[in-house]
């Protein structure tokens, strides 16, 4: 879902959709805060998204996400994928832990204890995220 994040951009891949995303947005946090409560509560979440030029918003359901562009270009555009929002969770925390060096490096102009902070904390994140979707604690 998350490609390995370099020099300030990412992209996201859902489906059929992918769109880069940026630095501007503390993009693993947004992502698994949105998707943790989506889980949790079996309603809707929405996160909103940077990609510098242009804004989306994705919508976190349990069978379906649905994101909202906004490109200046070609206006609003509207995509919907089906997929399970466990699965693509999972998949989610997989590809933070595998590049979780980067992603704690995320946000520019920390110092290395704040990106060892960081670290823990999304590594936490991703443990409890984890656990709660494996023993069915969703909803």
């Amino acid at each position: 879902m998350l490609t390995k994040p370099e020099h300030g951009w990412s992209c996201i891949k859902i489906g059929n959709w992918n769109e880069r995303c940026s630095y501007l947005d503390d993009v693993p946090y947004l992502l698994l805060d949105a998707m943790e409560s989506a889980c949790r509560t079996w309603t809707p979440h929405c996160v909103k998204l940077d990609a510098e030029g242009w804004e989306y918003i994705i919508v976190f359901d349990m069978y379906e996400t649905h994101i909202i562009s906004d490109n200046c270009d070609k206006g609003f555009v509207y995509t919907s994928v089906e997929c399970d929002l466990n699965k693509l969770s999972l998949e989610m925390i997989e590809d933070i832990r595998n590049n979780i060096n980067s992603w704690a490096a995320w946000v520019p102009n920390q110092s290395d204890d704040e990106v060892n902070e960081r670290k823990k904390d999304l590594s936490a994140f991703c443990d409890v995220f984890e656990r709660r979707i494996k023993r069915g604690g969703t909803q």
